[in-house]
């Protein structure tokens, strides 16, 4: 709604759709943090604090990496080709992304768990089988949509 608010009727553009992400941001997280003090209350425990630290401090030049990775190109291609291009190189972007929304997160979903439930108990053939009918569901439909594309 805030994203259509600025946009269309503020006429604000591209700046819009960033005030609708922050002020949504930060009413999400003043709720949730509200929330969680609430039941929870506020405890600090240092022993914790550094198991966390330890964890997620290597974390931090793969996060890097991965934003790099994935906004990089559009900065290059910003540089050498108009920002009209560049827009149409971030929605084709988008909609390769959908095969990995659509499959690939709920399995992940999926996987999660039951990973947990199968560590120490042999059953290979199951994972094996599961994996199968992963990659099938995945080549599937990633090659599908291809045979109805025109090259020109």
């Amino acid at each position: 709604f805030l994203n259509i608010y600025f946009v269309v009727f503020e006429k604000i553009g591209v700046i819009g759709i960033l005030y609708s992400n922050l002020i949504t941001r930060t009413l999400e997280s003043i709720f949730l943090l509200s929330y969680c003090i609430k039941n929870n209350g506020i405890k600090f425990s240092k022993n914790i604090f550094t198991e966390i630290l330890k964890f997620s401090i290597p974390l931090i030049p793969a996060d890097i990496g991965f934003f790099v990775l994935n906004y990089g190109d559009r900065f290059v291609l910003q540089k050498f080709s108009t920002i009209e291009q560049v827009g149409i190189y971030d929605l084709g972007y988008k909609f390769g992304l959908i095969l990995s929304v659509i499959i690939s997160i709920p399995i992940q979903m999926i996987w999660a768990p039951l990973m947990y439930e199968l560590v120490g108990v042999n059953k290979k053939e199951k994972i094996e089988k599961m994996f199968t009918y992963i990659f099938f569901i995945i080549i599937f439909f990633g090659i599908i949509p291809m045979r109805f594309m025109r090259y020109t």
